[in-house]
């Protein structure tokens, strides 16, 4: 007499979590201001500069708060499709003019500190309160604002920034 084997698999339930969040933080702009920046975007306006007729400086402002984008999966770059941030900001009229141009920048760890890079994020929109980003991986976030000044000479020991109040230009 032989016994049919039977086989019977127990049924096997998966729960499947997603996890996904966005932090923003208050008070680092000041703390990341002076930081390297890097990126396609930074040089050319470098270039400008360079170019200009009277010395230029480069520079920038972090215009927003930084904020960070998570999800609950460990590849977080090279993104199949890029992710879309919405970020607040306001500008005055006393923020420097030239060269001016909107920068959608993230916080790159980088010998044992960080810089600003551009790298896989791009503008899709602007004005003067709020910039729309696309990016193709996740990690901290801001808008810069990146401009360049010029110094106006006035004679020896004496120069006036373009961003300030000097009817000048």
């Amino acid at each position: 007499h032989s016994i049919p084997a039977q086989l019977s698999e127990p049924s096997v339930s998966l729960a499947v979590f997603s996890l996904a969040g966005l932090l923003s933080y208050k008070g680092l702009e000041p703390i990341l201001a002076e930081a390297a920046i890097e990126g396609e975007e930074w040089e050319q306006l470098q270039k400008e500069a360079a170019a200009a007729r009277e010395p230029a400086h480069p520079g920038y402002k972090v215009l927003s708060q930084v904020a960070s984008a998570f999800v609950g999966h460990e590849e977080t770059e090279n993104l199949s499709s890029p992710v879309t941030f919405l970020f607040s900001h306001s500008l005055s009229q006393q923020e420097p003019r030239l060269g001016r141009r909107m920068l959608c920048a993230f916080w790159e760890p980088h010998n044992g500190g960080g810089r600003w890079s551009t790298r896989g994020c791009r503008v899709l929109f602007s004005d003067a309160s709020s910039t729309q980003c696309s990016c193709t991986h996740l990690t901290s976030f801001a808008v810069l604002m990146a401009f360049y000044e010029l110094e106006v000479s006035l004679g020896p020991g004496f120069s006036l920034g373009s961003g300030e109040e000097s009817g000048l230009l």
